[in-house]
């Protein structure tokens, strides 16, 4: 069965959630390197009768989007820290790229990159990382206007089918 209509319907439906999140990537300033922002991609599978919309991201995104429970602050995420802390190179990498120049609380000096991992590290172990909600809101809303461009696109689908079908039989 030809789905191409329907297909069409699910491509924008879903090249809209991939903008709107990319907005909200932006808007947010949740790019150090860009690669949530570029790496948020999605393709369509077909199989004889059916269409599967996927979204591809980067491994790190879905703890961005729907957030982290620290050991002490809980957010209604299914992620959360337990024992094992986040790794700090991760930290030091993003204040590099991000520019940032760690100071000591206390003293006021310049601490090291590595220092400022470790404490970035415990910091999101206790506290956690806050639900941004860049791409799941936009999907939300996508998935509300979903229904009928998808219905009409499938009605138009299965009316060429069957004309397609009625004509060879007859």
């Amino acid at each position: 069965m030809d789905l191409s209509l329907t297909k069409i319907a699910f491509r924008k439906f879903a090249k809209e959630t991939q903008k709107q999140a990319r907005t909200n990537i932006t808007r947010k300033d949740l790019k150090a390197s860009g690669q949530l922002r570029n790496e948020l991609k999605f393709y369509t599978k077909e199989s004889e009768n059916s269409i599967e919309l996927i979204y591809e991201r980067p491994l790190y995104a879905d703890y961005q989007d729907k957030g982290v429970s620290g050991t002490q602050k809980k957010y209604q995420t299914e992620f959360k820290y337990t024992t094992k802390k986040p790794p700090a190179k991760v930290f030091e990498k993003w204040a590099k790229q991000k520019g940032i120049k760690p100071r000591s609380k206390k003293t006021g000096r310049f601490m090291t990159f590595k220092a400022f991992g470790f404490a970035v590290a415990n910091k999101i172990y206790t506290q956690g990382i806050k639900p941004k909600r860049f791409f799941i809101a936009p999907f939300e809303k996508q998935t509300q206007n979903l229904p009928e461009p998808i219905l009409d696109a499938f009605n138009i689908d299965i009316d060429k089918f069957l004309k397609d079908t009625l004509d060879v039989t007859s």
